[in-house]
């Protein structure tokens, strides 16, 4: 993980940049051409100034859906803390030590719900 405000050295050529969390979907940003000077992303005014990730994917297949809330509300994981053995701690979605109802609620929130990589895929240029 890259703390917030890093600068990343890179050899001339074209990326992409992917940035991922545990459940969340990846957001990748294509064809960033790296020359001879820096790029900062946070004042291009483009879609990738500012990166949101999209919380839910909590079995990590790129889409946020039922199939998410179903890990959610297995037995192994409702209601247990995270310090529990055998929990998937992706399950905690909003980070409280807990798998429970906020998080169910968290996959359903239309900004996530049916939501994939493809909504979080933007070209550089």
């Amino acid at each position: 993980m890259v703390p917030r405000n890093t600068t990343i050295d890179a050899k001339p050529g074209t990326y992409d940049l992917v940035v991922t969390k545990a459940g969340h979907l990846t957001y990748t940003i294509t064809g960033v051409v790296v020359g001879d000077s820096d790029i900062d992303l946070k004042t291009s005014g483009k879609a990738y100034s500012t990166i949101t990730l999209l919380a839910g994917d909590v079995n990590g297949n790129g889409t946020i859906d039922y199939e998410d809330s179903n890990v959610i509300y297995q037995l192994n994981n409702f209601n247990k803390s995270t310090s529990v053995s055998g929990v998937d701690i992706n399950a905690d979605i909003n980070g409280d030590g807990v798998i429970d109802y906020d998080d169910v609620n968290i996959v359903y929130e239309p900004i996530h719900y049916n939501r994939s990589t493809t909504n979080c895929t933007v070209s550089f240029s």
